[in-house]
């Protein structure tokens, strides 16, 4: 990610002194630069620094493929460059909100239903170790190897798709979670799908996997309004995130794929089993030493 800012700053460095020298000869009608060649430096990455030269040195030229070509390059450019920024920016801190909220507060208000929103932050280590190993038991036992992926997740879901014609179970890692929660209002669409994509790669290569895990226990749903381990806590067992112990670590992690259909409070059936397979899987799991 330190080449990409490199990069634009150089291009951007770049187009700014072409089209700065690039004025019309006085008494002939001919370019310094080749037009072609401007153009490509500006969508190349180098549309701010066109813009700034065009306006610093009163660029003349009236032709549409600059008036147009330039400022389109720039708003092309600027969901990399912004995405990339924004994900620097949340290095470290509270997430505020996430877009998941917001959708739940608008449904909610469009089903004229009532919706309170119930969201502590707390940091990383004021989350029970046996939550973020129960989590990752259930969620994503490959978590701290990946990339972001999980390749024999996605084959799996992939051949679900193809011979059941939905998706039994889901291929997403924590990372991709995350990532969906924080930046996508989390709608089955290939442009969300490529927006997680684009996110999960840029967190996997700027956040630490500690930072991905603090985020993905403070913000993911575990009930209808309640966001984070903390407020799900506080909620369901009367206590703070710190003080889970490991039954109930379990149990708030067996509800993660649909927290709005199964009960913490009286788990049914399918949630006692799945908590027993998480207690059978959580020893499993090694250290975690890039967790602590």
């Amino acid at each position: 990610m330190e080449i990409l800012i490199i990069y634009i700053l150089l291009i951007n460095l770049i187009a700014f002194v072409m089209y700065g020298r690039d004025k019309r000869k006085a008494k002939k009608d001919a370019w310094r630069i080749p037009e072609h060649r401007l153009l490509m430096v500006a969508w190349l990455g180098g549309a701010l620094g066109a813009l700034l030269g065009m306006r610093c040195f009163r660029h003349k030229t009236q032709h549409w493929r600059f008036r147009l070509g330039v400022p389109l390059a720039l708003i092309v450019w600027m969901v990399p460059v912004g995405s990339v920024s924004l994900v620097y920016a949340m290095q470290s801190g509270k997430v505020l909100f996430t877009p998941l909220m917001i959708r739940r507060s608008i449904e909610a208000h469009r089903a004229d239903k009532p919706y309170t929103k119930d969201y502590q932050w707390v940091p990383y280590k004021s989350i029970s170790p046996h939550l973020v190993r129960a989590v990752v038991a259930s969620e994503d036992n490959l978590f701290v190897k990946h990339n972001g992926f999980s390749e024999r997740a996605i084959r799996q879901a992939w051949e679900e798709r193809h011979q059941y014609g939905h998706v039994k179970h889901g291929g997403s890692t924590i990372s991709q979670q995350t990532a969906k929660n924080v930046f996508t209002f989390g709608r089955r669409t290939w442009f969300r799908k490529a927006r997680e994509t684009w996110y999960t790669i840029l967190i996997e290569h700027i956040w630490s996997k500690q930072r991905i895990m603090e985020v993905y226990l403070n913000v993911i749903e575990m009930g209808n309004g309640i966001y984070g381990a903390e407020a799900a806590s506080r909620r369901y067992f009367g206590h703070s995130a710190a003080r889970l112990s490991y039954n109930e670590s379990a149990l708030l992690a067996a509800c993660l794929p649909s927290p709005r259909k199964y009960s913490v409070t009286r788990p049914g059936p399918y949630m006692q089993r799945r908590q027993q397979q998480i207690l059978y899987l959580m020893p499993k799991m090694g250290g975690l030493k890039e967790l602590q």
